[in-house]
């Protein structure tokens, strides 16, 4: 109503970043599906019909865990598991404000 940007971040989940791309391959054997990514691409197609954005942080977190063999999720013991840790805030952090500071550049001054 009032022309404001819209913003939806979609954050990963723990076992779509693990580092190890043959334990992503065994969890999805053993929940059954073929892309881990699916509720991401969901939320993007409802993004693209209801105009507004979405940036997914899973995949681009999922390339960066692989190549670093770094875990964004979990501390101590449960590492791996469960909420973002610090170098998994840190990368959210700077991801949504790159895409944030990219979007108000192409607006202009």
């Amino acid at each position: 109503e009032k022309n404001v940007r819209f913003l939806v971040v979609s954050l990963s989940d723990d076992q779509q970043v693990n580092p190890d791309p043959l334990e992503r391959e065994r969890f999805e054997e053993k929940i059954g599906v073929k892309d881990l990514f699916y509720p991401a691409e969901r939320i993007e197609d409802i993004g693209e019909k209801g105009g507004f954005q979405v940036l997914s942080l899973g995949k681009r977190f999922q390339e960066f865990a692989t190549k670093s063999k770094v875990f964004l999720h979990g501390f101590g013991e449960s590492l791996g598991v469960g909420h973002f840790n610090k170098a998994g805030h840190k990368l959210a952090g700077e991801t949504i404000a790159e895409h944030i500071c990219r979007d108000f550049e192409k607006l202009g001054p």
